[in-house]
């Protein structure tokens, strides 16, 4: 199965959405023991990641010691392959243009909105408390 995922720049937050069930944490929620072993399952080699502009993210994950592996999907590139004359790609732009719905691009209203909808209202859960 899939998973959608948003990091924050420096990885200090994730966002990742299984199906119906999403879920953020930042690392002050969890502390520096747990958080790598969480940044270790959310990126595991055998998880299939879907994201946006994939390429920041995986150039973090190899600097930090991470597996930046099996990303399948890059809705920034699929919107690039769509319209190559666009200079940038924002998810807001993005909802605006595909779907018909206007976003923020900030992690908590980007994942409500665009990867759970209204699916199960357990955004703000942290993943290390609900895996």
């Amino acid at each position: 199965q899939e998973i959608c995922l948003w990091a924050a720049e420096d990885l200090s937050a994730v966002a990742v959405n299984f199906g119906e069930k999403s879920y953020f944490a930042e690392e002050s929620d969890l502390g520096l023991m747990d958080w790598p072993t969480l940044l270790d399952g959310v990126f595991a080699p055998e998880k299939k990641k879907i994201t946006h502009d994939c390429k920041p993210l995986m150039a973090r994950l190899l600097q930090q010691g991470y597996k930046a592996e099996n990303f399948v999907y890059d809705t920034a590139l699929a919107a690039y392959d769509l319209n190559p004359s666009q200079s940038d790609y924002p998810v807001s732009k993005l909802a605006t243009t595909f779907l018909g719905t206007s976003v923020d691009d900030g992690v908590r209203k980007f994942f409500a909105d665009v990867f759970a909808g209204a699916a199960t209202g357990d955004v703000n859960e942290t993943f290390y408390k609900n895996r």
